[in-house]
């Protein structure tokens, strides 16, 4: 995906996640001058109006770069460590270490104790 400086205008022939993602940037840029949050109201607006106006496909895809914008890089001995986790409790329902209880009932209980 191509990157766009926030001062340019876009072209015609780039998508409309790609506008979207360039008028974020153009919002952000006040915020990062000035610290106001107020700054950026009337663009998050339009970004808000832009990004309802998406396919469920570039929502996604959005969403991915933000929340990938948000976390950081990713953390490869994390991503090993929960991928032994994973493993570890598989083989403990496999070799019925631990049972596993149905979605329905958990929530039966969970309903049952907010309720209280």
């Amino acid at each position: 995906m191509p990157s766009f400086d926030a001062g340019e205008a876009p072209r015609r022939s780039t998508s409309s996640l790609e506008v979207t993602i360039h008028t974020f940037q153009a919002a952000l840029r006040p915020i990062a001058t000035t610290g106001k949050l107020t700054d950026m109201a009337r663009p998050l607006a339009k970004i808000e109006e832009e990004i309802r106006e998406l396919s469920v496909a570039d929502k996604e895809t959005l969403l991915r770069i933000l929340w990938e914008e948000l976390d950081g890089p990713a953390d490869s001995e994390v991503d090993a460590e929960w991928l032994r986790e994973a493993q570890r409790r598989s083989r403990e329902i496999d070799d019925g270490v631990v049972e596993c209880i149905p979605a329905e009932q958990v929530f039966s209980r969970l309903e049952a104790l907010i309720k209280k």
